[in-house]
């Protein structure tokens, strides 16, 4: 049935091994903060080719992805294996294993706090000029670091929740 095919594909995908979701996860977060610290610092010309803030914008949005992607990776692992239907791992990282959601909200709120910090600075260069337009190629070099940032705070916030609540059922059979 339609449900079988359903349920044996999501099988299938939580099964592929750790690495799928986890190094493009990987590669794509930091290529975007490597190329986004670049841009951050002003335009970079590479073989006759300008990357201004519209690159900044598309790195920024590999970070977030790339941060979903390993979330996903650790989470669907973790899943997984308290589930049974795959063995521990090995390689499994043990500070995932023992973090806590406390470090996970801390984490989250540094980068929020990070973030809120570039908007108040943009607030001030805004007041400094009477809240007249702006130069998009300047603020935007601030604006977008600053909202990955707050964005990035809150999935990792929640991305700590999430693991966190997955736990539970371990930890409560654990102690049965």
């Amino acid at each position: 049935t339609w449900r079988d095919g359903r349920r044996s594909v999501l099988l299938y995908i939580a099964s592929l091994p750790s690495g799928f979701l986890l190094y493009p996860g990987l590669l794509l977060m930091v290529l975007g903060l490597v190329f986004g610290a670049l841009l951050v610092e002003g335009p970079v010309v590479l073989r006759g080719v300008r990357f201004d803030v519209h690159t900044l914008l598309f790195c920024s949005a590999a970070v977030l992805l790339g941060f979903q992607l390993i979330a996903y990776s650790v989470a669907v692992r973790f899943l997984m294996v308290t589930a049974r239907l795959l063995p521990p791992h090995l390689g499994f990282p043990a500070w995932i294993v023992n973090m806590r959601f406390e470090h996970g909200l801390a984490a989250g709120l540094v980068l929020i706090l990070m973030g809120l910090g570039g908007v108040l600075r943009l607030l001030r260069i805004w007041g400094a000029e009477s809240f007249a337009d702006l130069d998009p190629f300047m603020t935007m070099r601030i604006a977008i670091p600053s909202a990955t940032a707050i964005t990035l705070g809150l999935q990792v916030a929640f991305a700590a929740l999430f693991l966190s609540l997955a736990k539970w059922p371990a930890r409560t059979r654990g102690q049965g």
